[in-house]
């Protein structure tokens, strides 16, 4: 047949909003060279018309914006699309000193839109600044100690290893006193086909005249190897070199 059909007519404002969501948590050290805060510009509009708009960074104690925070940069971008992926690489603040702080971001800085609401653009990542040990260090664990850090992969959020005394078949209880690390009662099943990682603090070995010894006592029992690395970083955690595969069952 022939005709026509009109449905969900209506007059309304224009509307334009940017808005800021939470950023990736940044973990480094004093000596770290630089860092990246990576992000999102989000952008609710009618049309497909480009815009040219600046994004504003600044170092904070807190996530509020005002007049103490530091201004360490800016990003200049053209989006027409919802969302927009922003990675804005920074030199790390001399002096910084080991400790919690912020990195905000305020969208649209010079105003560029009209937004329905001006209240959102402004956002946060936050930045843990580790502190670098010396040596001769020992740790049993005995004591919670948060310099240690357990990570996983993208493909997971579910963190197997975890600080305690261990229950699993071959792998109880700890060699010392009653804590160790262990991922015998974190989570079963384990994830499949994720990397799990037991990160320990940084260290300064620059000035080391001597050879140093690595040792930790292990246990290790699964079915595939080779699947458990002890690695080291020379630059701020970006890349990652195998030190020793601890073999099967061993």
């Amino acid at each position: 047949g022939y005709g026509f059909v009109i449905d969900d007519f209506s007059i309304l404002p224009e509307y334009y909003n940017i808005y800021a969501s939470q950023g990736s948590p940044i973990e480094i050290t004093p000596l770290c060279s630089q860092f990246t805060v990576i992000t999102s510009l989000n952008f609710q509009n009618q049309y497909t018309e480009s815009y040219a708009l600046v994004t504003n960074y600044y170092l904070s104690n807190d996530t509020i914006l005002d007049d103490t925070d530091t201004m360490i940069g800016f990003n200049q971008s053209i989006t027409n699309g919802t969302v927009l992926d922003i990675n804005k690489t920074f030199t790390t603040p001399p002096n910084l000193l080991p400790g919690q702080y912020y990195i905000l971001y305020q969208h649209d800085f010079t105003n560029q839109l009209n937004e329905n609401d001006e209240n959102d653009n402004v956002g946060f990542c936050s930045v843990v600044v580790k502190p670098i040990l010396s040596v001769p260090y020992s740790n049993d664990f005995e004591i919670e100690d948060a310099n240690w850090k357990t990570k996983t992969d993208a493909t997971t959020t579910l963190e197997i290893w975890q600080r305690g005394s261990g229950t699993r078949h071959h792998i109880e209880k700890a060699h010392s006193g009653i804590s160790a690390w262990h991922t015998s009662n974190t989570i079963i099943p384990h994830p499949d086909n994720t990397f799990q990682y037991l990160e320990s603090p940084s260290f300064n070995l620059s000035s080391i005249a001597q050879p140093l010894v690595l040792s930790f006592w292990y246990k290790a029992k699964y079915n595939s190897a080779p699947n458990f690395f002890v690695q080291y970083s020379l630059n701020c955690s970006n890349t990652w070199v195998n030190l020793y595969t601890i073999s099967e069952n061993s």
